[in-house]
């Protein structure tokens, strides 16, 4: 505190003996523990949604120090708090890392901006990358690097994700003079990473995806393999997927291929579970099954056993069908681990149906 403007911790908020942060804080500000009624009401009508009793040890996320200004946690049980020592703000957040960044929007940058902590004038953009690693989409954005080095207020970054990568603009100054930035480097953005480029914000691409199918009234159907239903999950984690999802079928075994989806035994003896060929009809098959505009599929060798010299682990088919076109993409995932090689898959396959939907190139 005698360093900074404030201070923010996380964790520790908890209903158990080990966590300590309110307890710690109390006896740094001075202060005792209240109990909050309000708190303890809320938190019991929690439980009571889900049909259970309130455990006993939750009573004590109740207690908070006094004169604490509270944040409600949207999605958990532990409140954040703001006090002050020698006139600075000490906020605690939940360690949880969903119930601090909700709690973190919804509340505490409001306030801190508020209070004039310098956010105001912070401004960010999010440009969000599919298909290239860090170090590639680092290469190239040069030509945005040589625009931001000129402008004094405007710092890059870079944020890796595995599935995608973020490069995030951000611009110190008033709101009209950082929209005009934002977009000159969209302009930028998209000139150098065309269809890379998948979108602007904290939207994933199940999101992206699910904008593009209501934009343009068409439903989408899955069929999967290596990725075991995680395709179809990505689609229906996103609220009011059923205006386009239709369903999806995990056809792990040969027979549940050729039976669910209508891949010929033929094309499986001759090519393989694992080939574009059998990917393909497993797009057919399921389009045809529910009806859909467009379906997708994956079909491959997720590890760490299973591969062979012509099959490697790692191999997979991502298909799709849509109007009269069918096709498949090949990945070569060999060094990820067997849940990344399925996250990856799944990021693929989404991509292709953001592809199909917007027009743009499967090669």
């Amino acid at each position: 505190v005698t360093r900074s403007d404030g201070v923010i911790v996380s964790g520790g908020l908890g209903p158990t003996s080990d966590d300590k942060t309110k307890d710690a804080i109390c006896k740094f500000v001075e202060v005792n523990m209240v109990e909050h009624k309000e708190i303890l009401d809320d938190i019991k009508q929690r439980f009571s949604k889900r049909g259970v009793d309130m455990p006993e040890p939750n009573k004590e996320q109740a207690y908070q120090p006094e004169g604490a200004i509270l944040f409600r946690n949207p999605v958990g049980t532990a409140y954040g708090f703001e006090v002050y020592k020698d006139e600075k703000p000490i906020i605690a957040l939940p360690g949880v890392p969903a119930e601090m960044k909700a709690i973190m929007v919804e509340s505490v940058i409001p306030s801190l901006k508020e209070k004039g902590f310098g956010l105001s004038d912070l401004h960010i953009l999010d440009a969000k990358v599919v298909g290239l690693a860090e170090s590639a989409v680092y290469d190239a954005v040069g030509p945005l690097r040589e625009w931001a080095e000129k402008r004094e207020s405007i710092c890059l970054a870079y944020y890796p994700h595995f599935v995608d990568v973020t490069v995030r603009v951000k611009v110190r100054g008033e709101e009209e003079f950082a929209e005009k930035m934002f977009k000159e480097a969209k302009s930028i953005l998209e000139d150098i990473l065309g269809e890379k480029l998948y979108g602007y914000g904290e939207d994933g691409l199940e999101i992206v995806v699910g904008k593009l199918l209501r934009q343009n009234g068409m439903t989408i159907s899955t069929a999967e393999s290596c990725t075991g239903g995680l395709v179809s999950n990505r689609i229906v984690s996103v609220p009011g997927a059923s205006d386009y999802f239709l369903g999806g079928v995990v056809a792990y075994s040969n027979e549940a291929k050729s039976n669910l989806l209508g891949v010929s035994e033929k094309t499986l003896s001759t090519f393989g579970a694992v080939s574009p060929e059998t990917a393909e009809e497993m797009a057919l098959g399921v389009r045809k099954k529910f009806a859909s505009n467009i379906a997708v599929s994956t079909t491959g060798i997720a590890g760490p056993t299973g591969g062979t010299a012509e099959k490697p682990v790692g191999l997979v088919y991502v298909g799709w069908s849509y109007d009269n076109e069918l096709g498949s993409k090949k990945l070569m995932l060999g060094e990820m681990t067997r849940d990344r090689v399925r996250l990856y898959t799944s990021q693929m396959a989404l991509d292709v149906a953001r592809r199909i939907l917007s027009g743009m190139s499967l090669e």
